[in-house]
């Protein structure tokens, strides 16, 4: 382990303070005080990089979970790493889908870039004109895995490691399976040590670098280098093989139907004729439930948003919400459930104080199909 550089090559974009907290603090893990620094070695990150890869008896395989300054500066100070490099596996981008990024300071509203691209869009366009072979798994990958309830019930029962155990600790700390966040680094690392997990497309892209609403959007382009792009995942052999490589490689098999069952209330919204339509009460127990969504549009994939606005709000001003516009700050967005078109897609929550409401959108947003809510919370 090794310390990179605390700035892009170029510009000054920075993840907000409070992911930066949240993983300085480890999410509520207090670290065995004999656990040795790693961190007490001399070497840069690049310095590292460049060791390591330049003394494998073959060709490595390099997993980047963050921005790409490190291994842009590596592959800048030596071009011959490349050759060395059996492929690049990025977590980043985003392209059928929208981007990820709030909390920083915007120029102008920001709707199309993945967060690791945007903080060093030059980084990117670096390593993507290195030479070296490169996987990208962006957003369109990463949301089809959603960290929530079901996958936290799952965790609670299968704690045979430490690991597991720190991960189980951290979550219930932070409640992260009740934010619609996503298993963004678990699965890259997941698709490099089993490339069938998911399937691919190739793509001429580059990462537009000026500054604007669209810096740091991974962008289709003829002037681009080509890479390889995970788009559709196996999502529950994911979470099979992640719950067993965290419990030190045990088989662990799910009957999902089953686990998807045992949610406490189930709404379900169906896509149709350009419509959703809540089948079912608009009263639901406080606490766990699901959320099914049911795409009948034959062409286009749909995404739900279920929301919570705070006390003493008034729905009636999203009635005129456009995909791509800031919310309102008194607007809570709790998770996504995405389906293809003729598919289905459940995600399971926990809400136990305020009324929610559901907004559909056809995929990628450009277009609000529906408002539903408020559905009252019965406690």
């Amino acid at each position: 382990m090794a310390c990179g550089r605390e700035t892009p090559l170029t510009g000054t974009h920075q993840f907000p303070p409070a992911i930066r907290t949240a993983a300085d603090s480890s999410l509520g893990i207090t670290w065995p005080a004999n656990i040795p620094n790693a961190l007490n070695n001399q070497l840069t990150a690049v310095d590292l990089l460049q060791k390591t890869i330049e003394s494998a008896v073959r060709p490595v395989i390099v997993v980047a979970d963050g921005p790409l300054t490190n291994l842009a500066e590596a592959f800048q100070v030596d071009p011959k790493l490349v050759d060395n490099v059996q492929m690049v596996y990025i977590m980043g981008g985003a392209f059928d889908v929208p981007g990820n990024i709030f909390g920083v300071p915007l120029t102008a509203p920001n709707k199309m870039a993945e967060f690791n691209m945007f903080i060093d869009p030059h980084a990117a366009n670096v390593v993507f004109n290195s030479g070296a072979p490169i996987t990208i798994v962006p957003l369109d990958a990463t949301d089809q895995v959603p960290l929530d309830k079901i996958f936290y019930k799952l965790l609670s029962s299968h704690q045979e490691t430490p690991a597991a155990k720190a991960i189980y600790t951290m979550l219930t700390e932070s409640q992260a399976y009740n934010q619609g966040l996503y298993f963004w680094d678990p699965l890259t690392y997941a698709i490099a040590s089993d490339d069938s997990l998911a399937s691919y497309t190739t793509k001429v892209i580059t990462v537009v670098e000026e500054e604007g609403p669209e810096i740091g959007r991974t962008k289709i382009s003829q002037t681009g280098k080509e890479v390889r792009v995970a788009m559709t995942v196996e999502a529950d052999r994911f979470m099979e093989t992640y719950l067993s490589t965290l419990n030190g490689g045990q088989k662990i098999a799910i009957d999902w139907a089953a686990v998807r069952a045992t949610t406490a209330a189930i709404m379900t919204v169906t896509i149709s004729g350009g419509k959703c339509v809540l089948d079912g009460p608009r009263q639901v127990p406080a606490g766990e439930f699901g959320i099914k969504l049911i795409n009948q549009d034959p062409e286009k994939p749909s995404l739900l948003v279920y929301i919570t606005i705070d006390e003493g709000k008034n729905i009636s001003e999203l009635e005129t919400y456009q995909p791509g516009n800031p919310l309102p700050p008194w607007v809570q967005v709790f998770g996504t459930v995405e389906a293809d078109p003729g598919k289905e897609a459940t995600l399971a929550t926990e809400v136990k104080d305020r009324p929610i409401y559901l907004a559909c959108f056809n995929k990628p947003p450009e277009r609000k199909i529906g408002l539903i809510g408020p559905i009252e919370l019965i406690k």
